[in-house]
């Protein structure tokens, strides 16, 4: 199982791993999302909330939630909330 970074759309921690989506695989590493998301691309990468970093070339749509708060579709359907924080960044970041 190869895959280059550009392939995993989202890393999601799970007690003190971080399982990665890719295609149809979800291997988890014995590693923390913040000393993953340090060696991430900030352009291609964001984190989400405290469970979540998304690969936004691989986000199909955002959309707003009844609390404000922002949600991504992923390009496998998967829906991934933002955080307030992130909400805000997001949108600051995208001209939201």
């Amino acid at each position: 199982m190869v895959c280059t970074l550009a392939d995993i759309r989202l890393l999601e921690a799970a007690d003190d791993y971080v399982r990665l989506r890719f295609g149809k695989h979800a291997p988890l590493l014995p590693r923390s999302l913040q000393s993953l998301e340090q060696k991430l691309d900030p352009q291609y990468f964001f984190r989400a909330s405290r469970k979540h970093i998304v690969n936004l070339q691989h986000v199909q749509s955002v959309s707003l939630l009844p609390s404000q708060l922002l949600q991504l579709e992923m390009s496998d359907g998967t829906f991934v909330p933002l955080s307030r924080r992130q909400t805000a960044l997001f949108r600051e970041l995208r001209g939201i």
